[in-house]
């Protein structure tokens, strides 16, 4: 089965801002918001006790690389939404998986694509473990937190 990023609502929201302002999309994600699946992080006894745990499954070095590459990624994705709204105007929350998008739309989110998954590869991340972050940062504020802290370490603020 092929890995590809989770990028569908990217395009729309902003993954930095939202990770620095309104917990990590309420989104997503975004980069990415992103049309993820958001599940509870209820499980055993005590829920408070499963978040910590997952929040620590990932190293510092993970965290870090994926914090810098949502930082990498928020203005390709700014480009690409430009250039979106260009071609359609108004774009729509799920742009990139509606199957009337004209076959230009679909150049656009091919790329974004595409330079998406180049950033997440190059950071030393694969595509599984940046999705993993994601979807586990959707749902766990310890999570959320050491992506914010950093973000913010590397300097960056939205």
């Amino acid at each position: 089965m092929a890995k590809t990023l989770c990028v569908r609502n990217l395009l729309k929201a902003s993954l930095t801002r939202s990770l620095l302002v309104a917990g990590l999309w309420a989104w997503y994600l975004g980069f990415i918001p992103l049309g993820l699946p958001v599940g509870g992080a209820l499980s055993g006894r005590s829920p408070w006790r499963a978040v910590a745990q997952d929040a620590e499954r990932f190293s510092d070095e993970q965290i870090g690389r994926y914090a810098q590459v949502v930082l990498q990624l928020e203005p390709v994705r700014k480009a690409h939404l430009e250039e979106a709204q260009r071609l359609v105007g108004k774009v729509p929350d799920n742009l990139c998986t509606k199957r009337e998008a004209s076959a230009e739309v679909q150049k656009v989110c091919s790329r974004f694509q595409d330079a998406s998954e180049q950033l997440v590869t190059k950071s030393g991340l694969s595509v599984r473990e940046f999705n993993q972050i994601t979807r586990q940062a959707q749902r766990d504020p310890a999570l959320q937190k050491r992506i914010q802290e950093a973000m913010l370490k590397l300097g960056r603020s939205f």
